[in-house]
């Protein structure tokens, strides 16, 4: 009879007992980039981009309520430093961000670097596009360059400074750049935007994968609901959500060349 009653408890009140523990009450507050494509408002109010779309698919695999807040990148800094976000996603890696904040990789991405075909050449990789003292460069977001290529460009002549990421593209519209780095997401978006996609080459930058992924602030979250929240991502990797995003987002070719999962 015990042994009757002891199958009974393990049948019926364990799965129970685990239903509970993986049900998300919480409420969070997410960060995310205020730009385009990660976050944009339409005059319809139809709201839509990349991290905004991620973050709702994160929400429906935690079960948790993710309240969004489209921020600069001084805003963000801000807010995570002062302990005011519970998450950022979905991001490189920011290094003055990490006294603050947990990061966890989600995947990575190699650099795209778009060239005016003129001044393209006969270059034909990344390195050579560097080294080519007739091109001068920017960066989409200070991420995509390490701090030794800027200061060898500086010292150069040939960075030039962008206010923000629309103003990066802009500056190769205009022709006072010949080169942006970026990568998929930012560049397939602004080319098109600019109609800048019949009049630049595409490089591939085979030696540099940049993480993306999501911070959780060191205070305000604890390591159970961080695990949780990497477990989410993990199965929007494994079943593919997270695919399927960020194909609204950029060729089904760069997926396969430029993503690694």
């Amino acid at each position: 009879m015990k042994l009757f009653l002891s199958l009974v408890t393990l049948i019926f009140v364990v799965p129970s007992i685990s239903a509970a523990e993986s049900k998300c009450e919480a409420r969070y507050r997410v960060g995310l980039s205020v730009e385009a494509p990660f976050y944009e408002l339409a005059d319809n109010g139809k709201t839509s981009g990349l991290s905004y779309e991620l973050i709702k698919e994160l929400e429906k695999h935690t079960g948790c309520t993710l309240n969004q807040d489209p921020l600069s990148i001084q805003k963000a800094t801000t807010e995570l430093s002062q302990y005011r976000l519970d998450f950022y996603a979905f991001s490189a890696e920011v290094p003055q961000w990490n006294e603050h904040a947990n990061f966890d990789k989600v995947y990575s991405s190699s650099r795209m670097v778009v060239v005016e075909k003129k001044a393209a050449g006969k270059n034909k990789s990344v390195a050579d596009v560097l080294k080519d003292h007739s091109i001068k460069i920017t960066a989409a977001v200070p991420t995509v360059i390490s701090e030794a290529e800027k200061k060898s460009l500086i010292a150069q002549g040939r960075y030039i400074e962008a206010s923000n990421l629309e103003a990066a593209f802009k500056l190769l519209k205009d022709k006072k750049v010949q080169a942006v780095i970026g990568t998929p997401v930012l560049s397939r978006y602004h080319l098109k935007l600019l109609n800048l996609n019949n009049e630049v080459r595409v490089f591939h930058d085979t030696n540099t994968l940049m993480p993306i992924g999501i911070y959780s602030s060191k205070k305000r979250i604890s390591a159970s609901e961080r695990e949780r929240f990497k477990k989410a991502l993990k199965e929007m990797v494994a079943d593919g959500s997270l695919r399927k995003v960020l194909s609204k987002y950029v060729d089904a070719s760069d997926i396969e060349q430029f993503y690694k999962f």
